[in-house]
């Protein structure tokens, strides 16, 4: 590890993409996007360290005005699954994208 990129995160504001916001049938909140790019780093709690880092640290004091994170990951993906669900993610809703049937998971602020 020592420094070396091994994953991706990024969040913004669902109406700031309003067809997102439309296929994941919210009014408003934040999204994230994850990605651990490197097998070595799967399964070992860097993507929940990341996650929760990130949402506490990065994507609510960013946008102060949002209460509400979201998450989506494949039905089929029980470690990305499990892993929103460690830092306190929350089942809410399905939606299919592109031809994948999909979780919706939500954390609210606080």
């Amino acid at each position: 590890s020592a420094g070396r990129p091994f994953g991706y995160l990024q969040c913004y504001r669902n109406l700031d993409w309003p067809d997102w916001a439309e296929e994941i049938a919210v009014d408003g909140g934040l999204s994230i996007d994850l990605y651990i790019g490197d097998p070595a780093f799967v399964s070992r709690g860097y993507g929940r360290a990341m996650l929760g880092g990130y949402v506490r640290e990065a994507a609510f004091p960013l946008y102060p005005d949002e209460t509400r994170c979201f998450i989506a990951h494949a039905r089929d993906n029980t470690a990305a699954l499990a892993c929103s669900r460690s830092v306190g993610f929350r089942d809410v809703g399905s939606f299919v994208e592109d031809g994948i049937d999909m979780r919706l998971l939500l954390i609210e602020r606080g």
